[in-house]
């Protein structure tokens, strides 16, 4: 079948069932779903679902349905993509948890609205963690956590109507931190700990922000940086029709084409949700903000400030190369604002903590060691001259050196300092600088568009003579971050549509440049 005949909204083998409490009755309700929704978001931990259901033969009551059911979808988008490959066959489960919008019509026709997450919810919910994480990986750690909860106990595997296992782990994204932890979980869920573990985890990278997120989406579960998201090779490119998806150059049509065809790829309605917000970018301490680690034990401190001007290519921003470009002028007024956000975080400040090349406000020998301070001394009281080396600062006595060392290396929360302070800095202006350029797209219905995929999105600019999409974005590749996606399908119109919520965090063109630009174009 020719892709050119196939409406970009249409689904293919779609199933819709309900399987009840004790996974014996399974009830297809494809006919009596009005409509659909399937969310997901990399800055939530599960999907989650909804639709209406218009119930002529009383499931309510004949399942019955009491949130111990699932509801079970099988869809695919139509057609073929452009390899020639057929759309991906998705088969996605959900624990009913919630009926609101329930009404009866005369004829006693129920109509509701369903509401489910994925089961990883109440697997989660159901357990505590009183346990301690002393001296282990951040990331294998959370790994370790997912699999002993949510892999191996197979009578808390979610249900999936053809294989009945679980599905979804994705074991090739998480790459392990550099810093080990020293944490007691004070029964905390298994969620919890891991959110809290990857807030602490350094990347192996000194240089990337560490700004870990774990999220649920089509393919499974992932824990991830946003840096190494927003490095991933483009999934889609999108274009308004009326900026010339139907007359485009060779190039545009080739990286069209390259994905699904030209009709697939065009963008049905789009919204700038947000272009900036200098107010917010204050007060979230994306052009300034310091970080202060104290050591409560030796009274030293460690001051990083973060300055976005200078530092912000260690954002890993999406656009790449010699043209990618900041928020913000070189010579932005907003320099002059200073760090308008401040953390501090308790820690040890030991020299063995700190990753070589990390960079700011530190000196070796402003830190020394537990071993050379002199809290830590203990000391042979009976011996007058452990006496003065305890008054003195120093360590003379070879007993006590030996002591001393083991003081330190047998305490955990030294031996495992949080690192955090180290890139809290870089990961508070990452998380800024993504709220500032946001589009709403929608989208013909794509069953393998998720979040957390990079995808280019062409915007015709009508002020330009020259160029046919908005220059700012970047001409030829205007690569966007897809942070939300819900999949929608209305029955009664087989009507397949997604709506992608996609951000940018930089221009592809400098300000200067672009300025530049607008100035030989008016004259």
């Amino acid at each position: 079948m020719s892709t050119a005949a196939i409406h970009p909204n249409e689904i293919n083998n779609l199933t819709i069932n309900i399987v009840n409490f004790n996974r014996k009755s399974v009830v297809n309700i494809s006919n009596i779903t009005g409509n659909f929704n399937i969310y997901e978001s990399i800055f939530n931990n599960h999907c989650t679902c909804d639709l209406i259901l218009t119930d002529a033969v009383h499931l309510l009551s004949r399942l019955p349905i009491v949130g111990e059911e699932y509801i079970v979808f099988q869809y695919r988008t139509s057609g073929q993509k452009a390899s020639g490959e057929e759309f991906v066959l998705r088969t996605r489960s959900f624990r009913i948890y919630k009926i609101s919008e329930r009404s009866e019509s005369t004829e006693g026709q129920q109509n509701y609205k369903l509401h489910g997450i994925d089961d990883h919810y109440f697997i989660n919910e159901g357990h505590d963690i009183n346990a301690s994480f002393v001296g282990q990986n951040c990331i294998k750690a959370c790994k370790d956590i997912f699999k002993t909860y949510f892999i191996d106990p197979e009578e808390f595997r979610p249900f999936d109507i053809q294989t009945g296992n679980l599905y979804g782990y994705n074991k090739e994204v998480c790459k392990n931190s550099e810093n080990n932890s020293s944490y007691i979980s004070p029964g905390s869920t298994p969620i919890e700990v891991i959110n809290y573990l990857k807030d602490e985890a350094v990347h192996k990278d000194t240089n990337d922000t560490s700004n870990y997120v774990f999220f649920q989406n089509i393919d499974g579960y992932h824990l991830v940086t946003l840096s190494e998201l927003k490095s991933k090779e483009r999934s889609f490119a999108y274009f308004v029709k009326d900026g010339g998806l139907d007359s485009q150059s060779v190039t545009e049509e080739k990286k069209a084409d390259e994905t699904t065809t030209s009709l697939r790829n065009s963008i049905l309605d789009y919204q700038f949700k947000k272009s900036f917000d200098t107010l917010k970018n204050i007060d979230q301490g994306l052009y300034g903000n310091r970080v202060v680690a104290i050591d409560l034990l030796t009274k030293k401190f460690d001051e990083r400030i973060f300055n976005y001007t200078s530092e912000w290519p260690t954002l890993s921003p999406i656009e790449s190369g010699l043209e990618a470009a900041k928020l913000t002028s070189d010579d932005s007024l907003h320099k002059q604002i200073g760090s308008t956000q401040t953390r501090f975080i308790a820690t040890e400040l030991l020299t063995n903590s700190i990753p070589t090349g990390n960079p700011t406000n530190f000196s070796a020998s402003d830190y020394p060691s537990y071993k050379q301070t002199p809290y830590f001394y203990p000391i042979d009281k009976s011996d007058p001259d452990e006496i003065n080396d305890k008054l003195t600062g120093t360590i003379k006595n070879e007993d006590a050196d030996k002591r001393v060392e083991s003081l330190t290396s047998n305490d955990s929360r030294i031996a495992n300092p949080r690192n955090r302070h180290l890139k809290l800095n870089r990961e508070v202006g990452s998380l800024a600088s993504l709220d500032n350029i946001i589009l709403d797209l929608v989208l013909p219905g794509n069953s393998d568009l998720t979040a957390g995929q990079i995808i280019e999105v062409y915007i015709p600019d009508s002020n330009t003579k020259d160029s046919r999409y908005i220059n700012f974005f970047n001409q030829d590749s205007p690569k966007f971050l897809v942070t939300d996606v819900r999949h929608t399908y209305l029955t009664g119109q087989t009507s397949f549509i997604t709506t992608a919520t996609v951000v940018k965090d930089s221009f592809g063109i400098s300000i200067e440049k672009q300025f530049e630009l607008e100035r030989d174009v008016s004259e």
